[in-house]
Order: C-alpha cells, then structure tokens, then sequence
C-alpha cells in the first residue's frame, strides 16, 4: 500500500502537468488571438499601424498602390482615388512599420 507521502506528492505532480499544460494551452491562444486580431475585415491593421487596405483585387505586386492625402491607403490602382483628410499622424508612416502595400491573396493589403 502506498505511504500517505507518495499519493500526496503524485497528486501535486498531476496538479503542476495539468497547470502547464493549461498555461501552453493560454500561451498558444493568446498568441494566435494576436495574430488574428490585427486584421478586422475592411482595415487590414498591424499593431498601431493606423493605414488601411480597400482589400480589392489584384493579382500582382505592382497592381496595388498607396493613396490617401497622408499615403495611408493600400488599394488597387484600377480603383478610384479615395479621397482623405490631410492630416499626418505618426501610425500612418508605414515604413515605421515595416509594412508596404501588396497582392495578399488576391488582395491589396498593407503586410
């Protein structure tokens, strides 16, 4: 029969694995919650990147371009110019970002 010691100690082993794996479990998702929330449909937004993507079509690279008075719209050259207010805020510099405005799956998207 086991000593009373040996099933304490078993049970707060199972305790801490199954306490790991939720931690990794929330780790995972909070991770792919980030990834998943930086981008809300008609915007295309990355961190505090304030830009914005038409998402209309294209097929390559060179069929997206960036509009807007403050150069914060991605969106496909054949689309009309949409027009913006002229005002310049430090979230529109893209470059900032690392991010440039391209064909991201059949969409022009800041990536």
């Amino acid at each position: 029969m086991k000593k009373r010691r040996d099933v304490v100690f078993e049970s707060l082993s199972k305790l801490v694995s199954f306490a790991a794996l939720v931690l990794a479990t929330g780790i995972i998702l909070l991770i792919g919650y980030s990834l998943y929330s930086t981008a809300d449909g008609f915007s295309n937004q990355i961190h505090d990147f304030c830009g914005w993507s038409t998402n209309g079509e294209c097929i390559y690279d060179s069929d997206c371009i960036v509009g807007g008075c403050s150069n914060q719209i991605c969106q496909p050259k054949d689309e009309p110019s949409l027009i913006t207010t002229c005002e310049w805020k430090d979230c529109y510099n893209a470059s900032r970002y690392g991010l440039s405005c391209k064909c991201i799956d059949g969409k022009c998207q800041w990536s």
